[in-house]
């Protein structure tokens, strides 16, 4: 898997995980993903749908904020809420509900 679609895949928490985390590994070339709103949106969703449970929305904004390949500049605020569950009261459907809304609404402008 190329660097890119293996950054793609890991922002939006999708199929092939195993194959992305390999070629981040052994990737040596800088690339650089700018995660998106849309991306977030993707991933609350498939939260909301029951594909991902809190545990995976968690380890997911842990490993966009700590991985220099992953810029999240656009999408701070919310990385940091999932990455610091306890700050917000922790996930929850209603939370993740909320949450989903307003990424909505700045999607939608």
């Amino acid at each position: 898997m190329e660097i890119l679609a293996a950054l793609q895949v890991l922002a939006v928490y999708g199929e092939q995980q195993d194959q992305a985390f390999e070629a981040l590994i052994d990737s040596q070339d800088g690339a650089l993903h700018l995660v998106s709103l849309k991306d977030v949106y993707t991933v609350l969703d498939r939260y909301l749908s029951g594909s991902l449970t809190e545990d995976d929305l968690e380890d997911w904004a842990m490993l966009l904020d700590s991985r220099d390949e992953f810029d999240c500049s656009t999408v701070e605020d919310y990385i940091y809420a999932l990455n610091n569950p306890d700050l917000m009261g922790g996930i929850s459907h209603s939370a993740i509900a909320t949450m989903a809304d307003l990424v909505r609404e700045q999607l939608t402008g």
